[in-house]
């Protein structure tokens, strides 16, 4: 049973890490937890753990000082790193301190299962060593890349040597890759070992490399890397090939090829640094040194660039109800701009988006009954646009939603104005009645009413008040009415352009149809 120590300044996560796991079914037992460094350092003299698990930021002295305190007592011990997104950077440092991982706040139980899995490979590889001469010591793939990435065999370039003979791993060139697989269903998890086996696989057919953990990522160390755009595609193929087949989204992340197994490490560091920011590249590809860089959240924020977002949110509601769908879009993609200007990561800019959207969907609510009726399903399509794998699809998600209730409120509100159209018609035939009075009328422009008018009835306004006309002048004529009396008391001024409708629309002319 390896021994744990917990360092984390929030009592929440160090009582919660102690009842997530089920820390003696994975081989290890919980031995103390600190709240701080100070708290810390005695009690690590006093059980000398195995393990450690420390928070990064914590105040007075910081994880990362912690661990390089810790460093001179003891350089092999096995530190997993606790980190939020806004800790980036403290991770890259901490992985040059040669920490065996880290976690990303909040921490889940999956993940940090898996990741104690993997210690425990490594803490039973070396207890196996123990005693041994280091010479003698059998390397595997697994812990010798585990090695090289937290820097362990710095100024050990003979026993690093006989470390890569023994493990295989004596090739030409090396090459990182880092790989975010995430399921289409967030709730199943279970086909994500089948498409790093199936990786793992084609790369041993090839003899291309193999497939290691780097929590939370995966790893991919290639052999021969991939110097050319053919390699690329043959990786991506295989990728993707593998995910597809368990309903699996993926980004891939590729650090430089490196010739010398001592810069592994050089490697790791920037596929993590690429992949931290794979939200705002598309999925299903390969971020590499060739790939251009989109907009990021900015280093150095714009002190007012979250405060556009309030006028956005008004133009977001106008365009709406105008039922002009065009700049939704954009007007999404500004916000997202000031979002970044802002300096906001994924998680900021999922926020500031889903509290954007709900506001406009609420003011909408108190005015279209079609909005209230179904708002909880609305509800459901912005929770699905916060768990998009990428901005872009976000963004599409988010635009395709609002598109959608801009078209229902323009749907309930142009058949209303259509019914009252027609309801004026059967009442005011007789009337001087021109479709540029009725549109000024109901708040339309003409042209765009006309086209409504004709979609709905499939006739022309002229055209649909011609029938009626007509249908009401066959009532006079059948009741006996002259026809230059009837002509007048449906609307036509003169009899002979009277006569020339009726003939148009019923075949004979009014005198004939009299007479029948």
């Amino acid at each position: 049973m390896y021994s744990v120590l917990i360092v984390d300044d929030e009592s929440t996560i160090r009582e919660g890490l102690e009842v997530l796991i089920e820390w003696e079914s994975l081989g290890f037992r919980v031995a103390g937890a600190a709240a701080n460094a100070k708290e810390a350092i005695p009690m690590y003299r006093d059980c000398r753990p195995d393990l450690m698990i420390v928070d990064i930021r914590m105040p007075g002295m910081n994880g990362l000082e912690l661990v390089q305190h810790l460093r001179r007592e003891n350089e092999r011990q096995h530190v997993l790193v606790l980190s939020g997104y806004a800790d980036f950077s403290y991770a890259k440092r901490a992985i040059q301190l040669g920490i065996d991982g880290y976690l990303l706040k909040p921490v889940d139980e999956e993940e940090l299962a898996a990741c104690l899995a993997k210690m425990k490979e490594v803490l039973d590889e070396e207890r196996r060593a123990e005693g041994e001469d280091a010479r003698q010591a059998v390397w595997s793939r697994e812990m010798l890349v585990q090695a090289l990435v937290a820097n362990r065999f710095a100024g050990e370039g003979e026993r690093l040597r006989m470390a890569a003979d023994q493990a295989g791993l004596s090739w030409q060139a090396y090459q990182v890759v880092l790989l975010h697989l995430q399921p289409e269903d967030p709730q199943r998890r279970e086909g994500l070992p089948a498409v790093l086996a199936r990786l793992d696989r084609a790369l041993a057919r090839g003899d291309g490399g193999f497939v290691f953990q780097a929590e939370p990522y995966s790893g991919l160390l290639l052999k021969s890397g991939l110097s050319s755009d053919s390699a690329k595609r043959n990786l991506l193929r295989e990728i993707g090939e593998a995910s597809e087949a368990e309903g699996c989204e993926y980004v891939a992340a590729a650090g430089g090829g490196v010739s010398r197994l001592e810069d592994l490490a050089a490697s790791f560091a920037a596929a993590l640094e690429r992949l931290h920011n794979r939200f705002f590249y598309d999925v299903s590809m390969l971020i590499d040194g060739d790939t251009p860089t989109p907009q990021l959240p900015a280093a150095s924020p714009m002190p007012d660039a979250a405060a556009r977002l309030d006028d956005i949110k008004d133009r977001l509601l106008y365009t709406i109800e105008a039922g002009n769908k065009a700049p939704l879009s954009l007007w999404l993609e500004e916000a997202g701009r000031y979002m970044l200007l802002a300096g906001e990561g994924e998680s900021g800019i999922k926020a500031r988006f889903g509290q954007l959207l709900t506001g406009v969907l609420n003011k909408l609510s108190q005015k279209h009954a079609i909005v209230r009726e179904r708002f909880p399903s609305y509800e459901e399509r912005v929770l699905a646009a916060y768990r998009a794998p990428s901005y872009r699809t976000m963004l599409l998600a988010m635009s395709s939603l609002l598109e959608e209730v801009s078209g229902e409120i323009a749907c309930v509100g142009s058949e209303s104005r259509i019914r009252q159209m027609i309801d004026l018609i059967h009442r005011n035939y007789q009337e001087n009645l021109k479709l540029e009075s009725l549109a000024d009328a109901l708040g339309y422009n003409s042209a765009y009413l006309g086209k409504l008018f004709r979609n709905t009835t499939g006739d022309p306004f002229n055209t649909y008040l011609d029938k009626v006309r007509i249908e009401k002048a066959k009532e006079l004529l059948d009741a006996g009415m002259k026809v230059y009396e009837v002509a007048e008391r449906v609307g036509y001024t003169q009899a002979d352009y009277f006569r020339g409708k009726f003939q148009k629309y019923v075949g004979v002319p009014p005198t004939s149809y009299r007479k029948k």
